[in-house]
């Protein structure tokens, strides 16, 4: 039996930059003096990469645990992920460009159920090795070797870092909350959120459900549950309406075992946007950011919510709290990307969108806001390169199409619609492609009818484009479209309607 304890945090992506585009003009943040650690991805030395999520699950746990203890500030992860697979790292440039004071590294080898584990915290500034220890177990005893990594990392900065509150150090105990005793849930949660953060949300779905089955108590399993399938509707042909009452009944039941789990709040946040409830949905992601008001993925979706309420500016400062703890998120970058060029801020916008490429130029979301970005600013080329990324699911292929038609190519565009238009009539998302089309082909009357039967269907089409996105300008004047921003709760949004 392999104990698969990985998370990589994958889809979520950004460099550094000008993080301070967001702050008042002339104020300036106060430095951070708190000692920050980094912990590098561990590496997979046993020559099988199948394996290579077992060393990202203990770094990415080690990392948890590490972030939990008084008086330290830990790096950004992805920022950590950057010097994954490096091979005779120089500590000390980790130190300089992450801008912290230890590193965590180490190596994992597994032969069978046979384990080999070796850590040690460095001090980034001299180089010197604090603590280093080589653990030989087998794969039941995974609990056993990150209690002890953690303990020996505790103890090894307790005389360095005094707490503030306290003026004493770390205690090197109880920093591993996995949230079950049973070793089984717990590797089929960690290879669960693996799937997430790589969006395989399909068999992300199955794992935790195989994980709450083993432990029905397992309060982080049902909340990933929650998340990964309030997901569901953007990665996958599956309505919203399909889900909502499982995310809500997952959520809810998270909650009750512990609700303190900001996660759990954030997929209420999102699945009652997808639902049209836009007053309860910031109130649950209002109850996330209280949960947990460092978790990164809270204040992420937090500004999506407020960039469809038409709050572009409350989006910008939401995802400036994200690169203020994770600067290399290319995610962040991405979306404010988004964000500045709604509000004509087109050359910040082409310069976030560079960055966000930086750090990924793969991720499907990367390329749809970059694209965005780089239409907003007049450079088409760009602009279709991305669109070429986009997937063959509606919406995105008809964003895909979209592009295409304002970029000049009609006829590539009218295939797109046509091949749209050629698949079932309530397949989800595919009336919402077929509008975006629609629009660079300047048939609006075709647009308005399409956007009316997506949200006849309950399609989430503005949860994908902004209402006030200048795509809509061509039937923001129509009586249909206001009739159909009413319908989906958005008609108090100024500017929505002309």
């Amino acid at each position: 039996r392999k104990i698969a304890t990985g998370v990589m945090v994958a889809i979520v992506l950004i460099a550094a930059g000008n993080w301070a585009l967001n702050r008042p003009r002339g104020s300036r943040a106060a430095p951070n003096t708190t000692p920050a650690i980094a912990v590098i991805p561990f590496a997979n030395v046993g020559g099988d990469s199948a394996q290579d999520y077992l060393a990202d699950g203990l770094s990415d746990e080690l990392a948890t645990a590490v972030g939990r203890i008084p008086g330290v500030r830990l790096a950004a992860r992805s920022g950590a992920y950057r010097f994954k697979g490096q091979r005779d790292l120089d500590v000390r440039e980790v130190g300089k460009t992450l801008t912290v004071s230890y590193v965590v590294q180490g190596t994992v080898r597994q032969a069978g159920n046979q384990l080999r584990v070796s850590a040690q915290l460095t001090d980034a500034t001299t180089g010197v090795e604090l603590w280093s220890q080589a653990f030989d177990r087998t794969t039941n005893d995974v609990f056993r070797t990150q209690d002890e990594i953690a303990d020996g990392i505790l103890s090894a900065l307790a005389s360095r870092i005094r707490s503030a509150d306290t003026g004493a150090g770390p205690a090197p105990t109880g920093v591993m909350r996995r949230g079950t005793a049973d070793a089984e849930a717990y590797d089929l949660y960690m290879r669960a959120e693996f799937a997430l953060r790589q969006r395989q949300i399909g068999p992300a779905s199955e794992m935790f459900q195989q994980a709450i089955a083993r432990d029905e108590r397992f309060a982080r399993a049902h909340a990933g549950l929650a998340q990964t399938l309030a997901l569901l509707p953007y990665f996958t042909p599956t309505p919203q309406s399909a889900v909502f009452d499982r995310v809500v009944s997952s959520a809810n039941t998270a909650l009750a075992l512990d609700s303190t789990l900001a996660e759990a709040w954030m997929s209420l946040g999102l699945t009652y946007s997808h639902n049209r409830k836009w007053d309860e949905a910031g109130a649950y992601f209002e109850r996330a950011v209280a949960a947990d008001p460092s978790d990164i993925q809270t204040h992420f979706q937090y500004g999506r919510y407020f960039l469809y309420r038409g709050d572009d500016t409350r989006a910008l400062a939401e995802w400036a709290r994200v690169r203020e703890s994770d600067p290399f998120s290319a995610l962040a970058a991405s979306w404010t990307a988004y964000g500045l060029a709604l509000q004509g801020r087109v050359a910040e916008a082409v310069a976030e969108a560079g960055r966000a490429l930086q750090y990924d130029s793969a991720a499907v979301v990367i390329r749809l806001n970059v694209m965005r970005a780089y239409l907003a600013a007049g450079q088409t080329a760009t602009a279709r390169r991305m669109a070429d990324g986009m997937p063959n699911l509606a919406p995105w292929s008809g964003m895909r199409g979209y592009v295409y038609g304002v970029t000049g190519s009609r006829d590539t565009a009218v295939a797109v619609v046509r091949r749209l238009e050629a698949t079932p009539s309530t397949l989800w998302f595919r009336n919402t492609g077929i509008a975006l089309v629609h629009l660079a082909l300047g048939d609006t009357a075709a647009t308005l009818t399409s956007l009316e039967r997506a949200t006849d269907l309950g399609e989430i089409w503005p949860n994908f484009e902004s209402v006030l996105d200048p795509i809509y300008d061509p039937i923001r004047a129509s009586p249909r479209w206001a009739a159909l921003v009413k319908r989906v709760g958005l008609s108090d949004v100024p500017g929505v309607v002309k």
